[in-house]
């Protein structure tokens, strides 16, 4: 769900089932039933699909089924679609990221096709891992409510389009009026990661940006990005991708020529 609320049921069953902005669920219906689904009037809602076919899906990948958890297992080879199954997942932002960059992509046919077959495995990627972090009995997560999903998302964009103005994580957790554990968790359980870590992916996506499309120099990128030492970002840049900034854009520079 990227907007508002929606409420699922199967056809034979009376109950219903709430999903939540920026929450994914694992729904699979009988063969002999169908889905409900119930929309809220005069109220906008957004929602990402990703549809299996469990027949052709478990010939390409028969032989690697018995990672998964029981459930999903029995789930994938269930090819007649004899039982119904039903997940209500954590909360995700990077799944809804994920559709995001679909619904943005610019190219048509061939490049698109492939484009939207990676996006595709990298969806339910995320979904199998989450739904397994789900059901693990020590992980320690705990449901994020919708109020501070809004403030995780809030902290998700000061940090996305303000790197260069960045302060503590204390002052973060403060200015989207949450404390600075939930902040931390609530990282951790949309993004996989810790605020700092968080930044830092940031950081080093917009670096490779400015490094390709700008002609920024070292300096001024390294102040656009919320740094302070040229060579922190150097060595950080390598650690991320395996060579300098200035080696990276050289390396660039190469490929438009040619």
């Amino acid at each position: 769900m990227f907007k508002g609320v929606l409420h699922h049921r199967f056809q034979d069953n009376e109950t219903n089932n709430t999903i939540q902005q920026y929450q994914s669920s694992i729904v699979a219906s009988k063969s002999t039933n169908g889905h409900i689904l119930h929309f809220t009037a005069d109220t906008e809602i957004q929602v990402g699909s990703l549809e299996l076919n469990r027949d052709q899906f478990q010939n390409k990948v028969n032989c690697e089924l018995k990672s998964l958890s029981p459930e999903l297992k029995k789930l994938f080879t269930d090819k007649m679609a004899l039982t119904e199954f039903y997940h209500s997942g954590y909360y995700s932002l990077q799944i809804a990221d994920l559709f995001n960059q679909i619904e943005s992509f610019e190219n048509n046919d061939f490049v698109r096709r492939i484009f939207l077959e990676g996006q595709a495995y990298d969806i339910l990627t995320h979904q199998i891992v989450q739904y397994h972090d789900d059901i693990s009995e020590d992980n320690g997560n705990q449901v994020l409510r919708s109020y501070e999903v809004s403030m995780i998302k809030k902290a998700t964009n000061i940090i996305d389009f303000g790197l260069a103005d960045l302060d503590s994580v204390e002052k973060l957790a403060e200015e989207v009026g949450i404390n600075v554990n939930k902040l931390q968790q609530g990282f951790k359980l949309m993004h996989q990661t810790t605020v700092n870590g968080y930044i830092q992916h940031r950081r080093m996506l917009h670096a490779k940006t400015l490094l390709n499309d700008t002609d920024f120099n070292i300096s001024e990128i390294v102040e656009k990005l919320g740094l302070s030492s040229k060579s922190y970002f150097s060595k950080i840049f390598k650690e991320t991708y395996g060579i300098s900034p200035s080696e990276f854009r050289q390396n660039n520079k190469k490929l438009r020529m040619e």
